[in-house]
């Protein structure tokens, strides 16, 4: 499914005892315009993002089960099995995620999403 492409944006930067300026952010970067809502910055920012047109990318979907993935649908389970978020069963599990999240030995590594070899590396 293709995600919607972003627009650069016309932004104000306020400071005190100076005239407003104008500015945008594309592909991370911040481009001074010129003095807020002149026809200048407006013309300055039309012709940027005219050279910037934003690509349409299409999401891909993940190879491998990972362990976030694992975590989401346990957490699910947790929460539909225990009653709701306040059950102490599911703030537990919210607290253990947490930490397994944290930890570096799995994180990042596909192939170890099996529920055996999880409990063994904990």
């Amino acid at each position: 499914m293709p995600t919607k492409p972003e627009s650069p944006l016309y932004y104000r930067q306020k400071e005190k005892g100076r005239t407003d300026r104008a500015y945008t952010i594309i592909v991370g970067r911040r481009i001074q315009l010129g003095t807020y809502d002149s026809p200048e910055s407006y013309e300055r920012f039309e012709k940027l993002k005219a050279q910037n047109k934003p690509v349409e990318r299409a999401k891909t979907a993940p190879t491998a089960y990972t362990i976030a993935m694992l975590m989401l649908e346990y957490l699910q389970h947790a929460i539909k099995k225990y009653g709701g978020e306040k059950a102490s069963e599911v703030v537990h599990t919210k607290l253990a995620l947490k930490v397994l999240r944290a930890t570096k030995s799995i994180r990042g590594r596909p192939s170890q999403a099996s529920p055996t070899r999880l409990c063994y590396q904990l």
